[in-house]
């Protein structure tokens, strides 16, 4: 189990994270939701390790994190980042293969092409293998991105629990790559594999999460099931908008509706008005 324990992080003056605790555990999808500033991809980079907390701590497998050295979490843990920037030439199976280095002890072997692969072949990208990654597009990045993490922990995840910590994995993919993407999360999870993802599209999060747990300005303000979470009063407290929830007609789970109203209409309206009057 991955957990945080009143976890805060503070930048001069203000509190990127305050005081949020939150537990991952093997075998679940936990969805962190919330607007824009509300310190989701704060929370990842400190349950990755990336960033120490101002307060609080994060344990993972019953161990302070502070304690593992960077290969031990490396050979435990994979992160998608929001954006992932490379320049340089590698194929994009060099690109996945970076994930098999926490487990290489010099070249990589037989076993570790193989996990490649078969990453890649999961994320529907195999025919891109000898493709270089600048020269792909922005939802192909993406998917190889995706594979480099699920090789990482490829050969680890049935001996010891493996967590993956994805920033927003559906970002620039087409619609069927985003429902197979998150797909392909469910069955990790199902493996064993412990998730926590951000996303912005409820509807989706309500489709594939477990648990939701939702941040608004570096605060924990609602933690629970789809069904806990996802609700008039929550949304409109979180998000500033009006909608309907109702049982979605074909999978058991919220469907979220916004509803038309003040809230929606856009303030481009007011300029396009002005710029009329200028003229």
């Amino acid at each position: 189990m991955i957990e945080a324990h009143q976890i805060s992080v503070k930048i001069g003056a203000q509190f990127l994270l305050q005081g949020v605790s939150l537990k991952i555990l093997p075998g679940e999808v936990v969805a962190v939701i919330g607007p824009n500033g509300a310190g989701k991809s704060t929370l990842l980079k400190v349950l990755s390790g990336e960033w120490v907390p101002s307060d609080g701590e994060v344990w993972m497998a019953g161990r302070p994190l502070r304690t593992w050295s960077i290969l031990e979490r490396a050979r435990r843990r994979a992160v998608l980042p929001q954006d992932s920037t490379l320049a340089f030439p590698f194929t994009a199976l060099e690109v996945v293969l970076m994930g098999r280095t926490p487990h290489c002890k010099d070249l990589e072997r037989a076993c570790d092409y193989e996990i490649a692969r078969t990453a890649l072949i999961a994320v529907g990208a195999l025919h891109l293998e000898a493709r270089l990654y600048p020269t792909l597009s922005g939802g192909e990045r993406q998917r190889v991105q995706l594979a480099r993490v699920l090789a990482q922990i490829g050969d680890t995840f049935s001996i010891h629990p493996c967590y993956l910590l994805l920033d927003e994995p559906i970002a620039r993919l087409d619609l069927i790559h985003q429902y197979s993407t998150l797909q392909i999360v469910r069955d990790f999870a199902r493996a064993g594999v412990g998730v926590l993802l951000i996303l912005h599209d409820l509807n989706l999060v309500a489709q594939y999460a477990d648990r939701i747990a939702l941040l608004k300005s570096g605060r924990l303000i609602a933690e629970g099931s789809p069904w806990d979470v996802l609700t008039p009063e929550v949304i409109q407290s979180a998000f500033a908008m009006s909608v309907v929830v109702i049982p979605h007609p074909y999978l058991g789970c919220p469907l979220v509706i916004p509803s038309p109203g003040p809230d929606l209409v856009p303030n481009s309206v007011d300029l396009i008005g002005r710029c009329k009057e200028k003229k």
